[in-house]
């Protein structure tokens, strides 16, 4: 998985960008950077933008996943914007979408980047 994180100060919002295979492990070596970065910009909107991925992610990791994201605030501190294009026949994004709302988190999944940035930083 080859990822970028980036912080546009002037819109306070942080950018990950994920690119290729992505699973569990590459997603939890990731998450200490995300957390550091999320908490030293004093917790911003954050947009995920992984339409250039390859999600070998299950449900389980997805759920699981989703927990560690929630534990460091993404969605409960501030807004968290997932854009995908859907592969294969389970939707990961959606199921985090769900999964957060059942938390009461601010969690939205998106195709068009566009629409998640407006919501993003709404």
């Amino acid at each position: 998985m080859q990822y970028a994180i980036s912080f546009d100060a002037s819109r306070r919002l942080l950018t990950i960008t994920v690119q290729g295979a992505v699973d569990l492990a590459s997603c939890e070596q990731v998450m200490p950077e995300v957390a550091a970065r999320f908490a030293a910009h004093r917790f911003p909107p954050v947009l995920v933008d992984s339409r250039e991925a390859v999600p070998e992610l299950t449900p389980t990791d997805v759920y699981r996943l989703g927990s560690e994201i929630f534990e460091v605030g993404l969605g409960r501190l501030s807004r968290f914007a997932v854009v995908t294009v859907p592969r294969g026949d389970f939707d990961r994004a959606a199921f985090l979408e769900h999964m957060a709302g059942n938390r009461g988190l601010q969690v939205q999944a998106f195709r068009d980047p566009d629409e998640a940035l407006r919501w993003v930083l709404g």
